[in-house]
């Protein structure tokens, strides 16, 4: 019965109802996870939200770490996996992908990081307000107590936590849901890639990172458009978020300070490193464009015919 409610939405009514789900469920996942917050490491909030700032203390970035992946779990996984199962697009959009794409999924995702890098070098060039300055060093500080790792164990938890959750989730609502509902109503493709790359990036409230959150959510839209394979997404996504864990875990010292982990200057060597980037990220692109067969049309579920309406065209 809930199925056949969902289907038969119109595509503006089903991101409405995401959007009441993802409020529904990370609301309920929110109170549980302050609670067992409370439980875990003693931390009540809102009174004890300052401590949470604490970083240099590991429990709190551990403290930190749990509330993330409440917060992942609750507005973007379970959210994600309970509208695309009911909405009957789970076998399409998650099936196992050919091998030879995958690979090349995980290769874009890995190759196109330089490039990525210097979309955030050149984001970081346009003057921002000082109160947007101030919730960048924020988000930054947050970020990297989130991401560092001084050792292998804490390499693992990230990569599951900040690498593979938020890569399933995000995938999950932006271009396995939202990208393709925006298809279905506009009947664009594009318009639909650019839409929810937008929305994408800019739901991650830092500004700093917007054009280059932008671009990848426009390349692995196309994935997405191209193959009607959500996994593929996934995977690029994981590879990219994975590859820059594991270059702060090796050129990162645990002891450095936050602000000193700054993207550098271009020196020749980077720039070369930059094209070079751009130009096996098209190579990959373009590969992928010949090997995928399936038109870019929106994938479309029949609404099941009801016992009534059965018993109507008899």
């Amino acid at each position: 019965m809930v199925t056949f409610f969902i289907r038969s939405l119109s595509p503006l009514q089903r991101i409405f109802f995401l959007i009441g789900i993802a409020f529904l469920v990370g609301g309920v996942t929110s109170i549980l996870g302050v609670n067992l917050l409370k439980v875990l490491y003693g931390l009540s909030l809102p009174q004890d939200y300052e401590m949470l700032k604490d970083y240099d203390k590991p429990w709190i970035v551990g403290a930190n770490k749990f509330l993330l992946f409440t917060q992942h779990l609750g507005f973007m996984v379970l959210p994600g996996f309970i509208l695309v199962y009911l909405s009957g697009t789970k076998n399409l959009i998650l099936s196992s992908p050919k091998r030879n794409l995958l690979i090349a999924a995980v290769a874009l995702g890995l190759v196109l990081y330089p490039a990525v890098t210097f979309l955030s070098y050149i984001n970081q060039q346009i003057p921002l307000s000082e109160s947007l300055l101030e919730m960048e060093k924020s988000a930054g500080l947050f970020t990297m107590a989130i991401v560092r790792a001084p050792d292998l164990a804490t390499l693992c938890v990230n990569l599951f936590l900040v690498a593979l959750v938020p890569a399933v989730g995000e995938e999950l609502v932006f271009r396995g849901i939202l990208q393709r509902e925006i298809h279905l109503f506009t009947k664009n493709g594009w318009t639909a890639v650019v839409l929810s790359a937008f929305i994408f990036s800019a739901l991650h409230m830092q500004f700093g990172g917007f054009i280059p959150r932008f671009v990848l959510g426009l390349v692995l839209g196309w994935i997405f458009l191209r193959t009607g394979n959500l996994v593929l997404s996934m995977a690029m996504h994981f590879a990219n978020n994975a590859l820059a864990l594991f270059l702060v875990h090796w050129l990162q010292p645990s002891t450095a300070d936050v602000n000193e982990f700054d993207i550098p200057d271009y020196d020749l060597g980077s720039i070369v490193l930059t094209v070079g980037s751009f130009a096996l990220g098209g190579l990959i692109i373009y590969w992928l464009n010949k090997k995928s067969a399936r038109a870019m049309e929106p994938i479309i579920v029949e609404v099941p015919v009801t016992a009534d309406e059965e018993e109507k065209e008899d």
